[in-house]
């Protein structure tokens, strides 16, 4: 069974015990989900990416400061650290 929690920013996540499925807007371009899945991190057209908190839908954290655009996104493999490459 799944449960549907919209989140802030145009994301969609379906949330079933064993995976999360999530759909965009057309302004986010990427979502992962961390390797614990408590937490997404996305990225938009232009130069932010955010954090969100998985079960909650709430943004955690607006990461700014590149002069590019922001390509891709990822979590390192212990999910303590986030990535994001312009």
């Amino acid at each position: 069974m799944f449960s549907t929690q919209q989140l802030v920013g145009g994301i969609q996540c379906n949330l079933e015990s064993s995976r999360i499925l999530c759909s965009v807007s057309s302004t986010i371009k990427q979502v992962v989900v961390s390797p614990d899945e408590k937490t997404l991190l996305s990225r938009s057209n232009g130069n932010i990416a955010r954090l969100w908190d998985a079960e909650t839908g709430k943004p955690l954290q607006l990461f700014k400061g590149h002069t590019k655009h922001i390509l891709s996104v990822a979590y390192s493999p212990d999910g303590k650290r986030v990535l994001t490459g312009s």
